[in-house]
């Protein structure tokens, strides 16, 4: 009895990608390379990428830049580099200790702004202010590093650009998907009927321009093999069951939304939620170890498919200046740009990240103290 309870034990683990014979060993590493990323990560998916990619990529070299690249946003990045690292409960491990500080949080928040009034305290404005205005130029940093990885010819070059100016210019929710879509749909033609076609895909590494004066950190033969071993156990038809049940309980819990005139608040929370968690899309970076074989076999680099992704991170940047400053009068935000004060904080994060290496969560909190500080002179 206890032999078929072990080989079933085993073969649940296999299937679930757990290797039980490292199982605290990767508990500890995740613990100690997640623990404080729930209570120092914040700023929004580009302001993550930068911070996870210097912990990951170039600290820890758990991937490389070749797995950091444009995808979902940063909780799927965070959960897909634990994964690929330590197996499914790495994933899982990592997701809890991020979210589970911001959540407590944010419920103990709302128990203190539900005891106050419409407006704010007049110093509250100002820190809020000095914060945005700091993200800002955060984000803008990470806009720019990851333009430097996308470009690699005139082709990506145009789509960053085109990307960032089209979001500026329209803003409709569906119009988004439709302009990564596009640039995607763009690289292949040029690809196979303008550019050199196969002969990209037979080009080494080496010869990659975004590879040219970079340094990889690449993980070593045996987590490379462990990596490859996890993703390959994801085969096609588990995908298809998997995005097929999905579907499913997608279009179910819609249904149940529109057939309830007054729906209990506890399924129209959860419906809303699993609506925004299924369209909302495109944030930050996400490793694709197994796609990235799949898009060289068809000789596509990823950095030239998300070139549109990463114009839209410039038409961030221009949307959160537009509504950084706020106060009494303008609760719902208005541009930075109205005093050189907030110009100067966007300023320092952006210089103090990409040339003194001032960390994202700092140079948001010296913006929340500049702002303060703006406040003493000015209002005070």
């Amino acid at each position: 009895m206890m032999d078929l309870y072990s080989s079933a034990l085993r073969r649940g683990a296999d299937l679930m990608h757990i290797d039980l014979s490292k199982i605290w060993d990767r508990t500890v590493d995740t613990v100690a390379a997640n623990w404080h990323l729930g209570f120092t990560a914040f700023g929004g998916p580009p302001v993550h990428f930068q911070i996870l990619h210097k912990k990951f990529v170039e600290k820890y070299k758990w991937i490389d830049e070749q797995l950091a690249l444009p995808g979902p946003a940063s909780t799927k990045m965070l959960f897909c580099i634990n994964y690929l690292r330590g197996g499914l409960l790495a994933g899982f491990g990592a997701f809890l200790l991020w979210c589970l500080p911001g959540a407590i949080g944010m419920y103990g928040l709302s128990l203190g702004v539900s005891r106050i009034g419409d407006t704010l305290p007049p110093p509250v404005y100002a820190l809020l202010s000095g914060l945005n205005a700091a993200t800002v130029g955060i984000i803008a940093l990470a806009a720019v590093q990851l333009a430097q990885k996308a470009v690699t010819d005139k082709v990506t070059r145009a789509l960053v650009f085109l990307g960032g100016v089209a979001g500026i210019l329209y803003t409709a929710l569906w119009f988004f998907p439709v302009l990564m879509a596009g640039a995607g749909v763009v690289t292949i033609v040029w690809d196979f009927r303008v550019g050199d076609g196969p002969e990209l895909g037979q080009r080494s590494r080496e010869e990659m321009p975004e590879d040219r004066g970079a340094t990889h950190a690449e993980p070593d033969l045996d987590e490379r093999s462990i990596h490859l071993r996890r993703m390959n156990l994801l085969t096609w038809k588990t995908g298809l069951c998997v995005i097929g049940a999905f579907l499913l309980s997608f279009i179910t819990i819609m249904v149940i939304r529109g057939l309830l005139k007054t729906p209990p608040r506890g399924v129209s929370l959860f419906a809303n939620l699993y609506l925004a968690g299924t369209i909302i899309f495109g944030g930050g970076p996400v490793p694709k170890d197994g796609s990235r074989h799949a898009i060289s076999s068809l000789a596509l680099r990823s950095s030239r498919i998300n070139a549109g992704a990463v114009g839209l991170v410039f038409t961030a940047v221009y949307k959160l200046w537009q509504i950084g400053y706020v106060d009494v009068d303008n609760q719902g935000g208005s541009p930075l740009g109205r005093d050189p004060w907030w110009v100067t904080i966007t300023a320092t994060s952006f210089v103090g990240g990409a040339w003194f290496g001032l960390s994202a969560p700092f140079a948001i909190l010296l913006g929340g103290v500049m702002g303060m500080l703006w406040y003493g002179v000015v209002k005070a």
